[in-house]
């Protein structure tokens, strides 16, 4: 966790009832949701790019990214190694340089993934500093 994450990421925010019972609203139904969204993924024809990990225990990749490669013609997957489910937050150089390539800059992702995967390859996701947590499995990664 980077240095005043707690402070940075208003987490007391998050834990307001309202928002709280939103979230959980979102999370218990955002299967059914791409169930019903994933036949017109066919459809998209814009450029894109999926970057997921073997560590995201939130958006499962057997059921949203790797869908969305097979789905998503020309879609490029970005699978990294021990990454959550906030790519954003960690690797913030890779999802700009997924946002370059799909504006058309020629970019090698899965160059940048491992490099991204070195530098995150110790992260034991908070496992070991608070009793609840453990190392995730890797039981999530595409086949």
């Amino acid at each position: 966790m980077p240095e005043g994450y707690i402070d940075d990421a208003s987490i007391p925010l998050v834990l307001r009832p309202s928002a709280f019972r939103a979230n959980a609203r979102d999370v218990a139904q955002l299967y059914d949701y791409v169930r019903a969204a994933a036949p017109a993924y066919r459809e998209i024809k814009a450029p894109a790019v999926v970057i997921s990990g073997d560590r995201d225990k939130v958006v499962y990749a057997t059921i949203h990214s790797v869908g969305l490669e097979r789905d998503i013609p020309g879609a490029e997957l970005v699978w990294v190694r021990n990454l959550g489910h906030k790519p954003d937050w960690i690797a913030p150089d890779l999802v700009a340089g997924a946002i370059a390539k799909v504006a058309g800059t020629p970019i090698d992702l899965q160059v940048m993934a491992k490099t991204v995967e070195g530098r995150i390859a110790d992260d034991a996701q908070g496992a070991g500093g608070c009793p609840e947590l453990r190392v995730p499995d890797a039981e999530l990664a595409p086949g």
